[in-house]
Protein backbone atom coordinates (compact mmCIF):
# COMPACT_ATOMS: atom_id res chain seq x y z
CA UNK A 1 0.00 0.00 0.00
CA UNK A 2 1.28 3.57 -0.25
CA UNK A 3 0.06 7.00 0.25
CA UNK A 4 0.26 9.57 -2.62
CA UNK A 5 0.38 13.27 -2.25
CA UNK A 6 -2.17 15.05 -3.77
CA UNK A 7 -0.96 18.10 -5.63
CA UNK A 8 -1.85 21.59 -4.51
CA UNK A 9 -2.86 24.51 -6.66
CA UNK A 10 -0.20 27.77 -5.58
CA UNK A 11 -3.16 30.11 -6.71
CA UNK A 12 -4.93 29.54 -3.24
CA UNK A 13 -1.84 29.42 -1.02
CA UNK A 14 -0.74 33.12 0.06
CA UNK A 15 2.14 31.44 1.85
CA UNK A 16 4.70 29.84 -0.08
CA UNK A 17 6.47 28.26 2.51
CA UNK A 18 3.13 26.15 3.34
CA UNK A 19 2.70 24.86 -0.43
CA UNK A 20 4.74 21.83 0.07
CA UNK A 21 3.45 20.45 3.44
CA UNK A 22 4.73 16.54 2.70
CA UNK A 23 8.15 18.19 2.75
CA UNK A 24 9.46 17.33 -0.74
CA UNK A 25 7.76 13.65 -0.30
CA UNK A 26 5.41 12.88 -3.23
CA UNK A 27 4.70 9.11 -2.16
CA UNK A 28 5.87 6.77 0.79
CA UNK A 29 4.87 2.79 1.64
CA UNK A 30 3.62 1.38 4.48
CA UNK A 31 3.78 -2.43 5.35
CA UNK A 32 0.51 -4.53 5.66
CA UNK A 33 -1.20 -4.60 8.96
CA UNK A 34 -0.47 -8.55 8.70
CA UNK A 35 3.36 -8.53 7.83
CA UNK A 36 6.07 -7.69 10.54
CA UNK A 37 9.39 -6.11 10.05
CA UNK A 38 11.46 -9.40 9.90
CA UNK A 39 9.07 -10.65 6.97
CA UNK A 40 9.78 -7.58 4.39
CA UNK A 41 13.74 -8.08 5.67
CA UNK A 42 13.11 -11.80 4.17
CA UNK A 43 11.64 -10.70 1.00
CA UNK A 44 14.49 -8.12 0.41
CA UNK A 45 16.78 -10.41 1.41
CA UNK A 46 15.34 -13.09 -0.92
CA UNK A 47 15.36 -11.07 -3.48
CA UNK A 48 19.20 -9.96 -2.67
CA UNK A 49 20.23 -13.38 -3.00
CA UNK A 50 18.69 -13.77 -5.91
CA UNK A 51 19.78 -10.68 -7.99
CA UNK A 52 23.95 -11.95 -6.79
CA UNK A 53 23.55 -14.72 -8.48
CA UNK A 54 23.93 -17.03 -5.65
CA UNK A 55 22.08 -19.50 -3.59
CA UNK A 56 21.06 -19.09 0.05
CA UNK A 57 23.72 -21.98 0.48
CA UNK A 58 26.19 -19.75 -0.17
CA UNK A 59 25.67 -17.12 2.57
CA UNK A 60 27.79 -17.83 5.73
CA UNK A 61 26.72 -14.96 7.93
CA UNK A 62 23.56 -12.67 8.22
CA UNK A 63 23.59 -8.93 9.35
CA UNK A 64 20.35 -7.02 10.32
CA UNK A 65 19.17 -3.67 11.12
CA UNK A 66 15.64 -3.48 11.96
CA UNK A 67 13.23 0.27 12.88
CA UNK A 68 11.12 -1.30 14.28
CA UNK A 69 11.96 -4.94 15.27
CA UNK A 70 9.18 -7.54 15.93
CA UNK A 71 10.30 -7.88 19.55
CA UNK A 72 12.34 -5.29 22.10
CA UNK A 73 14.44 -9.13 22.63
CA UNK A 74 15.17 -10.74 20.65
CA UNK A 75 15.95 -8.50 17.79
CA UNK A 76 15.04 -9.94 14.34
CA UNK A 77 18.46 -11.08 13.13
CA UNK A 78 17.45 -14.96 14.21
CA UNK A 79 14.26 -14.29 13.06
CA UNK A 80 15.04 -13.37 9.89
CA UNK A 81 17.20 -16.17 9.46
CA UNK A 82 14.55 -19.06 10.55
CA UNK A 83 11.77 -17.38 7.94
CA UNK A 84 14.75 -17.56 5.46
CA UNK A 85 16.25 -20.90 5.95
CA UNK A 86 19.28 -19.85 6.51
CA UNK A 87 20.70 -23.10 7.90
CA UNK A 88 22.18 -22.13 11.64
CA UNK A 89 24.61 -19.39 10.07
CA UNK A 90 25.86 -16.58 12.18
CA UNK A 91 22.89 -13.70 12.73
CA UNK A 92 23.81 -10.55 14.16
CA UNK A 93 22.06 -7.41 15.19
CA UNK A 94 24.46 -4.47 13.45
CA UNK A 95 22.79 -1.38 14.55
CA UNK A 96 23.55 2.71 13.77
CA UNK A 97 20.17 3.65 12.82
CA UNK A 98 19.91 5.32 9.84
CA UNK A 99 23.66 5.19 9.15
CA UNK A 100 23.43 1.01 9.22
CA UNK A 101 24.09 0.19 5.92
CA UNK A 102 27.79 1.66 6.14
CA UNK A 103 28.38 0.12 9.29
CA UNK A 104 27.19 -3.84 7.78
CA UNK A 105 29.57 -2.62 4.59
CA UNK A 106 32.49 -1.93 7.01
CA UNK A 107 32.41 -5.18 8.79
CA UNK A 108 31.09 -7.39 5.76
CA UNK A 109 33.94 -6.15 3.84
CA UNK A 110 36.82 -6.55 6.34
CA UNK A 111 35.72 -9.76 7.48
CA UNK A 112 35.28 -11.26 3.78
CA UNK A 113 38.88 -9.65 3.35
CA UNK A 114 40.32 -11.57 6.39
CA UNK A 115 38.66 -15.01 5.08
CA UNK A 116 36.48 -15.41 7.85
CA UNK A 117 33.17 -15.40 5.10
CA UNK A 118 33.27 -15.96 1.21
CA UNK A 119 29.51 -14.14 1.72
CA UNK A 120 27.59 -12.21 4.01
CA UNK A 121 23.79 -10.97 4.03
CA UNK A 122 22.82 -7.51 5.41
CA UNK A 123 19.30 -6.81 5.67
CA UNK A 124 17.85 -3.64 6.89
CA UNK A 125 14.07 -2.37 7.50
CA UNK A 126 12.08 0.83 8.74
CA UNK A 127 8.87 0.58 9.50
CA UNK A 128 7.56 4.23 10.78
CA UNK A 129 4.17 3.43 10.47
CA UNK A 130 3.86 1.56 13.16
CA UNK A 131 5.36 4.28 15.82
CA UNK A 132 4.38 7.46 14.35
CA UNK A 133 1.61 9.97 15.55
CA UNK A 134 -0.38 10.70 12.28
CA UNK A 135 -1.67 13.86 14.00
CA UNK A 136 1.74 15.02 13.69
CA UNK A 137 3.90 17.18 11.42
CA UNK A 138 6.45 14.61 11.40
CA UNK A 139 4.51 11.59 10.52
CA UNK A 140 4.25 13.40 6.77
CA UNK A 141 7.91 12.70 5.31
CA UNK A 142 8.29 8.72 7.02
CA UNK A 143 7.14 5.38 5.38
CA UNK A 144 8.24 2.39 5.70
CA UNK A 145 10.87 -0.10 3.44
CA UNK A 146 13.50 -2.74 3.46
CA UNK A 147 16.44 -3.17 1.73
CA UNK A 148 19.27 -6.06 1.73
CA UNK A 149 23.19 -6.61 0.04
CA UNK A 150 24.90 -9.58 -0.46
CA UNK A 151 28.70 -8.99 0.38
CA UNK A 152 31.01 -10.99 -1.46
CA UNK A 153 34.37 -11.00 -3.26
CA UNK A 154 34.69 -8.76 -6.68
CA UNK A 155 36.86 -8.06 -9.20
CA UNK A 156 39.87 -5.45 -8.32
CA UNK A 157 38.60 -2.91 -9.89
CA UNK A 158 35.16 -2.96 -7.95
CA UNK A 159 34.10 -3.03 -4.28
CA UNK A 160 35.04 -1.56 -1.24
CA UNK A 161 37.51 1.32 -0.99
CA UNK A 162 37.99 2.88 2.17
CA UNK A 163 35.65 4.52 5.11
CA UNK A 164 35.12 7.00 7.47
CA UNK A 165 32.74 8.04 10.45
CA UNK A 166 31.73 10.00 13.56
CA UNK A 167 29.25 10.11 15.99
CA UNK A 168 27.62 12.68 17.92
CA UNK A 169 26.81 11.39 21.03
CA UNK A 170 25.59 14.49 22.58
CA UNK A 171 22.62 14.56 20.53
CA UNK A 172 21.33 10.99 21.36
CA UNK A 173 18.04 12.33 22.57
CA UNK A 174 16.99 14.34 19.26
CA UNK A 175 14.82 12.07 17.87
CA UNK A 176 13.77 8.86 19.63
CA UNK A 177 11.53 6.17 19.91
CA UNK A 178 10.02 6.09 23.06
CA UNK A 179 6.94 6.74 24.90
CA UNK A 180 5.69 10.50 23.32
CA UNK A 181 5.96 12.16 26.89
CA UNK A 182 9.59 11.85 27.57
CA UNK A 183 11.37 10.76 30.77
CA UNK A 184 9.94 12.45 33.95
CA UNK A 185 11.38 12.43 37.01
CA UNK A 186 14.56 10.84 35.71
CA UNK A 187 12.08 7.34 34.71
CA UNK A 188 13.00 5.11 31.64
CA UNK A 189 10.98 4.02 28.46
CA UNK A 190 10.21 0.77 30.10
CA UNK A 191 8.64 2.04 32.81
CA UNK A 192 5.63 3.27 31.44
CA UNK A 193 3.87 0.52 30.66
CA UNK A 194 0.33 2.12 30.11
CA UNK A 195 2.11 4.07 27.48
CA UNK A 196 2.30 3.85 23.36
CA UNK A 197 5.85 4.32 21.55
CA UNK A 198 5.93 7.00 19.04
CA UNK A 199 9.29 8.09 16.97
CA UNK A 200 9.13 11.80 18.45
CA UNK A 201 11.56 14.94 18.81
CA UNK A 202 12.06 14.65 22.66
CA UNK A 203 14.98 17.44 22.41
CA UNK A 204 14.14 19.90 19.78
CA UNK A 205 17.81 21.28 20.08
CA UNK A 206 19.69 18.13 19.25
CA UNK A 207 16.59 17.54 16.45
CA UNK A 208 17.60 20.80 15.21
CA UNK A 209 21.35 20.30 15.48
CA UNK A 210 21.25 17.44 13.20
CA UNK A 211 19.83 19.63 10.47
CA UNK A 212 22.78 21.95 11.15
CA UNK A 213 26.01 20.17 10.93
CA UNK A 214 25.47 18.06 8.28
CA UNK A 215 27.04 20.46 5.56
CA UNK A 216 29.97 21.09 8.16
CA UNK A 217 29.95 17.24 9.00
CA UNK A 218 29.51 15.53 5.72
CA UNK A 219 33.09 17.83 4.77
CA UNK A 220 34.81 17.03 7.61
CA UNK A 221 34.06 13.05 7.25
CA UNK A 222 34.91 13.30 3.27
CA UNK A 223 37.59 14.84 3.51
CA UNK A 224 39.06 12.23 6.25
CA UNK A 225 37.91 9.80 3.45
CA UNK A 226 39.88 11.52 0.81
CA UNK A 227 43.12 11.61 2.91
CA UNK A 228 42.78 8.00 3.57
CA UNK A 229 42.33 6.71 -0.11
CA UNK A 230 44.34 9.41 -1.77
CA UNK A 231 40.76 10.52 -4.17
CA UNK A 232 39.31 13.78 -4.52
CA UNK A 233 35.46 14.90 -4.85
CA UNK A 234 36.27 15.00 -8.41
CA UNK A 235 36.58 11.66 -8.67
CA UNK A 236 33.48 11.01 -7.22
CA UNK A 237 30.68 10.16 -10.03
CA UNK A 238 27.94 9.38 -7.83
CA UNK A 239 27.18 10.23 -4.91
CA UNK A 240 24.37 8.58 -2.34
CA UNK A 241 23.16 9.33 0.95
CA UNK A 242 20.68 8.45 3.53
CA UNK A 243 17.41 10.60 3.11
CA UNK A 244 16.20 11.67 6.27
CA UNK A 245 14.95 14.86 4.66
CA UNK A 246 14.32 16.03 1.35
CA UNK A 247 17.33 18.23 1.77
CA UNK A 248 20.08 15.45 2.84
CA UNK A 249 21.39 14.85 -0.74
CA UNK A 250 21.23 18.67 -1.55
CA UNK A 251 23.14 19.95 1.01
CA UNK A 252 25.80 16.67 0.51
CA UNK A 253 26.23 17.77 -2.76
CA UNK A 254 26.78 21.50 -1.84
CA UNK A 255 29.36 20.19 1.21
CA UNK A 256 30.91 18.39 -1.51
CA UNK A 257 30.69 21.15 -3.86
CA UNK A 258 29.50 18.59 -6.30
CA UNK A 259 26.88 19.08 -9.41
CA UNK A 260 23.58 18.24 -8.30
CA UNK A 261 23.76 15.52 -11.53
CA UNK A 262 25.84 13.19 -9.31
CA UNK A 263 23.11 13.23 -6.69
CA UNK A 264 20.43 10.13 -6.62
CA UNK A 265 17.89 9.76 -4.08
CA UNK A 266 14.19 8.53 -3.78
CA UNK A 267 12.75 10.83 -0.98
CA UNK A 268 10.07 11.80 -3.55
CA UNK A 269 9.18 7.99 -4.23
CA UNK A 270 9.93 6.94 -0.55
CA UNK A 271 10.06 9.39 1.66
CA UNK A 272 12.56 8.94 4.99
CA UNK A 273 13.29 4.83 5.18
CA UNK A 274 15.91 5.09 7.88
CA UNK A 275 18.73 2.63 7.39
CA UNK A 276 16.95 0.87 3.95
CA UNK A 277 17.93 4.07 1.54
CA UNK A 278 21.10 3.58 0.70
CA UNK A 279 20.72 -0.21 -0.68
CA UNK A 280 17.48 1.05 -2.07
CA UNK A 281 18.93 3.23 -3.57
CA UNK A 282 22.06 1.79 -4.95
CA UNK A 283 19.59 -0.62 -6.45
CA UNK A 284 17.41 1.97 -8.36
CA UNK A 285 20.45 4.03 -9.29
CA UNK A 286 21.74 0.91 -10.91
CA UNK A 287 18.45 0.46 -12.47
CA UNK A 288 17.65 3.77 -13.87
CA UNK A 289 21.41 6.25 -14.06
Amino acid sequence: RFWSRVEQDPTIIEDKAKLDPFRGAKERRIISDTMEGSDIEVLAGLNAIENSGLTKENIEALFCHSLLPDRIVPLNACHVQHKMGLSHVPSWTIDAVCGSFVTQMVMACNLIYNQEYKNILGTMSAIYSRTVNFEKTQSVFVGDASGATVFGEVKQAYGYIGHASMSFGEYHDGIVTAPPHGRPDGLHWYDYHESTIETVIINYQSAKAFGELWKPVCKQVTDKLFEKTGYTAKDIDLVITTQGGAWCLPDTLLALSLDPSKGFDTFEKYANIGGAAIPINLLEARNTK
